[in-house]
């Protein structure tokens, strides 16, 4: 048992020293803790989102929410992303173009706004991180993934079949199809 006039120094992060009066009794490399943490987070977004497929070239913008879900506390809160992997990065890019940091009322939420960049076929993928900047255990992960693809180009090819030639075997006509209009038939009778 420890008597009532003992006093308890923290030393460091792990290492603490236990007096009686003025004399060291003992030494801890550890405090035991003895109670219940209690954590709730008011933070709710979606762990994962799809850009679904994207072509090599183009870009596509979405919009995701974070909510608040506590009634009573704001939420101010941070979005990080994690480094790309080297092969990730050659794909594309994720840039957070709005919604990055901010202040959410309680029962509220705001729109993380992000612009997905394709530059080679691929899957991509890449973490940001929303903190809650008042509670440092109150953070989330959102995993950002797309499929980039080469875009299918539609044609027609017509074979060169006017040329008596033998040489001209295997090779196609260019023609020239000048200005093609389509005309819709709604409203013509």
């Amino acid at each position: 048992s420890v008597p009532a006039s003992a006093s308890l120094r923290i030393l460091g992060a792990v290492k603490a020293q236990l007096k009686v009066g003025d004399q060291v009794v003992g030494t801890a490399l550890s405090i035991p803790f003895i109670g219940v943490l209690e954590h709730t987070s008011v933070m709710s977004v979606d762990k994962y989102f799809t850009f679904e497929e994207v072509s090599v070239g183009s870009y596509r913008t979405t919009q995701i929410p974070i909510v608040n879900t506590s009634a009573t506390e704001e939420l101010h809160y941070i979005v990080s992303s994690e480094e790309v992997s080297p092969a990730c990065k050659t794909m594309g890019c994720v840039d957070i173009v709005g919604g990055q940091a901010g202040i959410i009322p309680p029962n509220s939420s705001k729109q993380l706004q992000l612009l997905f960049s394709a530059s080679a076929a691929g899957k991509y993928e890449q973490k940001l991180w929303i903190r809650n900047i008042r509670d440092s255990f109150d953070q989330k992960r959102i995993v950002v993934q797309a499929t980039v693809s080469l875009a299918q180009t539609k044609f027609v090819v017509f074979p060169d079949l006017e040329s008596t030639s033998t040489s001209s075997f295997g090779k196609y006509k260019p023609i020239d199809l000048g200005l093609v209009q389509i005309q819709s038939s709604e409203g013509a009778e």
